[in-house]
This record gives structure tokens, sequence and C-alpha cells, in this order.
């Protein structure tokens, strides 16, 4: 079906916003090797080598620390296949935080959108997500995975507007063992 010119036209500069917020993220990595918290890196980065390894099944019986929910456990799965590939993870473990940031931007936009926004509050909206230095920092320099937890607690959110309790609880569940694991308090 033909697509008209004003949606082919703002696809196209909410795709280049994207790639300028991907690019950006990129330039911070490259500019800043081995940035992030320690602790969560090394246990990301030993995860997804284990995953990669031995795959994700029997994961938790494994003899070595666990703190986080099966979702996430599968990015790192394939951060960890793309380090065996190219001889070594390193700031690869970021790469899932941020794609998280940008398909936070993709949703913001959607979300804008649908409750009626005009299409260029919608780029704002997407804008100001891709801008804002929490995102960067958290997920580009401090390496944690944030964003990942809210693109499904938005996308959630979004369900249930629309009347579709049963897909919002999934989301929402899938939200709530990310941000479980990043709010919990060890014993």
């Amino acid at each position: 079906p033909d697509v008209p010119a004003p949606v082919r036209a703002a696809f196209g500069q909410l795709a280049a916003m994207i790639a300028v917020g991907l690019a950006f993220r990129l330039i911070i990595a490259y500019l800043l090797p081995g940035s992030g918290f320690a602790n969560d890196l090394g246990a990301f980065t030993h995860w997804a080598r284990n995953l990669a390894a031995e795959g994700p099944f029997g994961f938790y019986d494994r003899p070595f620390f666990h703190d986080y929910t099966p979702g996430y456990l599968y990015a790192l799965w394939l951060v960890g296949l793309a380090g065996q590939a190219l001889g070594g993870i390193g700031d690869l473990i970021k790469v899932p935080a941020i794609l998280a940031d940008l398909a936070l931007a993709w949703v913001v936009h959607g979300m804008v959108l649908e409750l009626g926004g005009s299409r260029r509050r919608a780029q704002l909206a997407a804008a100001i997500v891709l801008v804002n230095p929490i995102t960067w920092f958290d997920s580009v320099v401090w390496g944690q995975v944030d964003s990942v937890g809210v693109v499904f607690l938005l996308l959630a959110v979004r369900e249930l507007w629309r009347g579709r309790t049963e897909r919002s609880a999934i989301l929402a569940v899938t939200a709530a063992e990310r941000i479980s694991v990043l709010t919990s308090v060890p014993a």
C-alpha cells in the first residue's frame, strides 16, 4: 500500500533522530571504554560468557552468584554469542541498554501520537528521551539496564489503555521482574 508522504517524512525524521541518538551513544562508549559500575558489568560479562558457552538451561543451578530474572539473560546470551564471534565482550555488554534507550524513544513517540499529540510533539518527546543525560549516563557510561524495564512498563501502560489487559499484565510482570531486581535490597 502507498504510504502518504507526510507519514514517510515523519518516519524518516524519527529514524534519523534515533540514528543520531545511537551515534551519540556509540561515541560516548568509544570515548569512555570500560566505564561503568564494575561489579554489575563484571557480573553481566560473566553471565554472558557462561550463557554463550553453556546456554540458558540450568543457568540458575550453576555455582555462581545470580540476581537477575530470566528475561534479561536472553539479551546477555546474545551478547555472549556476539562476544565469542568477535573475540571478546568488552563494551558490547552495554548494547542491550543502548538499544533499549532507542526503543524507549520509539515507544514514547508512538504513545504521544496515540494519545492525540501532534507529530511535532511526538518527535519532541522522542528527542527528550534521546538527549536526556540521565538515559545515556545510565546505559552508556554507567552500564545499567534500567531502560529495558521502562520499555516494558510503557508498553504495558499502552496495552492497558487499549483494553488489552492480558497483554498489559504480561508486559507489566516482565517490567516488574526487571525493576524488582533493581530495587531489591540484599538480606
